[in-house]
């Protein structure tokens, strides 16, 4: 499992792309890291595997625009992950919350981890 540390890189980490996959029961996350070493944003992606549960604040889909994460929570108990995640839609717009229950979660490169349908 990731660990809370690794997550709390993506705070204020500007989104490229969001998710949802029924077929694998999936929610994925890509966003723009800052690489200190090689001085560049890196993409990458937050992988929820296995979603069990996912509950949603109300939110108008048209014409969604995902900012930024604002924040990852995850306790792990039981094999299983309970998730918080915050994302902000810009300013003075709502932020967007969803709580899932997973059983996984990794952090891969984005090039691998959505590609274009």
């Amino acid at each position: 499992m990731t660990s809370q540390l690794m997550l709390s890189r993506f705070h204020d980490a500007p989104v490229v792309s969001c998710k949802f996959n029924f077929d694998d029961a999936s929610f994925y996350i890509v966003a723009e890291l800052w690489n200190d070493e090689s001085e560049v944003y890196e993409r990458l992606g937050i992988n929820f595997k296995g979603v069990l549960s996912l509950k949603s604040s109300e939110i108008e889909i048209t014409g969604l625009q995902i900012e930024d994460i604002n924040s990852i929570d995850v306790i792990e108990q039981d094999a299983v992950c309970n998730v918080k995640v915050i994302l902000n839609l810009g300013f003075g717009k709502p932020v967007w919350v969803l709580e899932l229950l997973c059983k996984n979660i990794n952090i891969i490169p984005a090039d691998i981890m959505i590609k274009d349908d």
